[in-house]
Order: structure tokens, then C-alpha cells, then sequence
């Protein structure tokens, strides 16, 4: 099956967007990235799942790769990342699967105290 990439800016997150051309399954996946990454870590996992019916959502979190700068790192913590994830969950506007990679695994276990998902997964 064939899917769509196209990047989306939401508030200054971009969020890189696979979607199947006939969606299978009616829950989206949402990926978040560790620290020093990006979405491009997850294209493999993206096309994999999106290539069988599912849309996939990698967010990139604030002054990580496409999306914005920030201005001082110093300001920067755990409850901003928590933002650009809610952010990118109410544009969804969907219950989602939620995968976390190494800080992005500690973000998704904070999100899931806030707001359960569908799924989580941690890796």
C-alpha cells in the first residue's frame, strides 16, 4: 500500500505526517524522538506502519530539527516538551498510540499520567 509525506507546522512544532491511502486502522500512531533527535529517526517505523493502513504522526519537539528555535535552552524542560506534545495531540484530535524513544519514552510515560492513550509503548 502506498501513503502521503507531507510536514506540518503546528504552533511551531513541526510534525512529519505519513498517511496510507486507505487508512486500516482507526487509531493513529504518535512518535516522540529523544533528546539530540528528531522525526527523521522514526521515517522507517512510519513507512513500515503507514505502508499497512495506519497514519503516523512524528512530532519534532521545540528546537529540534524542522521545528522552531528557542532562545534559551536554560528555559527549556520537561512541562515545555509536555506542551508541544499536548499541542500536537489536540491537533490529532483523536485517541492515539503513543511511542516514546529513550526521552521521548520518559515524556510519553508523563503524557500517559495525563491523559491515557490508546497504547503506549516505550523503547
Amino acid at each position: 500500500m502506498t501513503f502521503q509525506q507531507k510536514v506540518e507546522k503546528i504552533n511551531g512544532i513541526a510534525v512529519e505526517v505519513f498517511t496510507p491511502e486507505r487508512e486500516e486502522h482507526s487509531v493513529p500512531i504518535l512518535f516522540v524522538h529523544g533528546s539530540s533527535c528528531g522525526s527523521w529517526l522514526w521515517r522507517n517505523f512510519m513507512r513500515f506502519f503507514s505502508s499497512r493502513g495506519w497514519t503516523c504522526y512524528a512530532l519534532n519537539l521545540r528546537g529540534h530539527h524542522l521545528s522552531d528555535p528557542v532562545a534559551d535552552w536554560g528555559e527549556v524542560g520537561v512541562e515545555a516538551y509536555l506542551e508541544d506534545i499536548d499541542t500536537v495531540i489536540r491537533w490529532i484530535g483523536k485517541d492515539l498510540m503513543l511511542v516514546g524513544h529513550s526521552m521521548g519514552g520518559v515524556l510519553a510515560q508523563k503524557q500517559a499520567e495525563r491523559q491515557n492513550p490508546s497504547k503506549l509503548v516505550l523503547l
